[in-house]
């Protein structure tokens, strides 16, 4: 009634997740008037020291848990949310593995032996999400700034409906996480030259495929000019690091 017709769809599956995964199994049998601050610290505790799960995580369940049950504040089935009030872990952020300068130098320069390899480039220079990346379009390209603008991403995603046979993923095209994340960037004359260069590539990919080539308007596509989905495009990225 409140969140579903107004949350993107990768954001209605986590909270889908955490009430299938955690929430039901747990305490869904409870009545709401029985949820209590102590219970909950209980099923946080448990959920940290027996089921291992991360400290984000479980700040990110409670806060989902947190908003659903303002709500049952503001239609009076209970008085208070006892998801209030909880000492909830805290943890180190993990380390993230970053490439030395030696590293995405000879990155660099594998890249020029991959098809792909241009998108390598392009996301080292601008930072760019995968998503992000695949779901460019030309009309993001302004030549005469130099900018690239983030309008949209593309993820594969499980279906709303969860289909029990089948294919239970789709492609998604959406805006990106979050109002922040919509913005542009600007492009070295580098990347300005990889970008005019790959353009001819595609209309080269046209030309041998003939009728089977799809105006997508993709900047990343395949040569019959369809997109490339994430997770085929990490296979190419994989390529490329092996290589290198």
């Amino acid at each position: 009634v409140y969140m579903k017709h107004s949350l993107k769809q990768s954001t209605y599956l986590s909270y889908e997740s955490y009430i299938r995964v955690h929430f039901k199994p747990a305490i869904g049998g409870l009545l709401l008037r029985d949820l209590s601050p102590r219970l909950l610290q209980q099923f946080y505790n448990h959920k940290a020291e027996n089921e291992g799960l991360a400290p984000k995580t479980i700040v990110n369940i409670n806060l989902f848990l947190h908003k659903a049950l303002s709500y049952a504040v503001n239609e009076g089935y209970i008085q208070s949310n006892p998801a209030a009030s909880l000492n909830l872990p805290r943890g180190n952020k993990p380390q993230i593995e970053i490439l030395t300068r030696d590293e995405q130098a000879q990155l660099m320069r594998t890249t020029y032996q991959h098809r792909y390899g241009v998108f390598i480039r392009l996301a080292l220079f601008t930072g760019m999400r995968i998503g992000e990346l695949l779901g460019l379009r030309w009309e993001d390209v302004d030549y005469r700034s130099n900018l690239i603008h983030i309008r949209r991403t593309l993820s594969r995603l499980n279906k709303i409906n969860r289909p029990t046979d089948g294919n239970t993923t789709e492609i998604v095209i959406q805006q990106p996480k979050s109002q922040n994340s919509i913005r542009s960037i600007p492009l070295l004359p580098a990347v300005v030259n990889d970008l005019h260069a790959w353009a001819s590539m595609q209309q080269h990919d046209k030309l041998i495929a003939g009728e089977a080539y799809v105006e997508s308007g993709f900047i990343v596509t395949n040569p019959n000019g369809r997109f490339i989905e994430p997770r085929t495009f990490k296979d190419y990225y994989n390529e490329i690091l092996n290589i290198a």
